[in-house]
């Protein structure tokens, strides 16, 4: 079931994981979340990109901006990322400029979300990163 629901996943990589969570498993097969939990924690899975944790399949909806769809919070970080590693060194993005770009995706990320996933991703703020430049 994981393995066909996030075939995308395994073809493309994180930014087309679907969101799936325990409970969406648990409702499927008629179990509890927490017997999901008990049965994943910990369990690999060999997949054409290496061995994976089960956990790896599964990933937080973030809203889409037409409010009727969802994203995977995997697809929002890595869209973060990708903003970030292609705006101009000299004049990096604002949390508010990346929320924008956002919106002209379809993915509703809040502002504060964005500053969330930056400091995930181990990246500093606009005036970090202009400083750095700087330097």
């Amino acid at each position: 079931m994981l393995v066909a629901r996030q075939q995308a996943f395994l073809d493309n990589g994180r930014a087309h994981l679907v969101p799936l969570s325990l409970e969406d498993i648990a409702a499927e097969l008629d179990l509890h979340p927490s017997t999901i939990s008990r049965a994943t924690a910990g369990r690999m899975i060999d997949t054409p990109a290496g061995a994976l944790p089960l956990r790896a399949f599964l990933s937080r909806a973030v809203p889409t901006a037409d409010g009727l769809n969802t994203a995977s919070q995997d697809a929002a970080l890595e869209f973060v990322r990708k903003v970030i590693s292609e705006e101009d060194p000299a004049a990096p993005l604002s949390d508010e400029a990346i929320v924008q770009k956002s919106d002209a995706a379809g993915l509703a990320i809040a502002r504060r979300t964005v500053a969330k996933y930056r400091s995930m991703l181990g990246i500093g703020s606009s005036f970090q990163r202009r400083r750095k430049m700087a330097v």
